[in-house]
């Protein structure tokens, strides 16, 4: 019997924030090395073209993976009302983090210059602050 070559479609709307969760998905289970926008578009049923709507490129997304991954941290942290808590739950959320997905590890430290980074810089420096450590 013949294949229809037909590529089952989702019926829900794609959104970055969809695409952002499949390629962290592909980037834990297969590395950074296994994230292309063809297997991507294969997690979502779609065309590889839907997602260029969303994301420019892999750099890109692969800076919004690290950004989700890193917010998560960040929002876990920010619950810690003394200072020194605060800094050692952000110290201990990014070491589970960069655990539990490595390759945002590879991501901080080869692009330092990304919102992730600031935001983690800013975080601890404020609560540094607040414990009165000197310039």
């Amino acid at each position: 019997m013949a294949r229809s070559g037909r590529v089952e479609r989702r019926t829900d709307a794609l959104s970055k924030e969809r695409i952002i969760g499949a390629a962290i998905e592909i980037l834990d289970s297969g590395g950074e090395s296994g994230l292309t926008f063809r297997a991507l578009a294969a997690r979502l049923a779609t065309g590889s073209g839907a997602i260029y709507w969303h994301v420019k490129d892999k750099d890109e997304l692969l800076a919004a993976a690290t950004e989700e991954v890193i917010d998560r941290v960040m929002s876990e942290a920010v619950q810690e009302a003394e200072p020194r808590e605060a800094i050692r739950a952000v110290a201990l959320g990014l070491f589970d983090a960069i655990d539990a997905h490595p390759w945002a590890g590879a991501q901080l430290s080869r692009a330092p210059w990304q919102p992730a980074v600031g935001r983690i810089f800013e975080s601890i420096g404020s609560h540094l602050d607040a414990l009165g450590v000197p310039d």
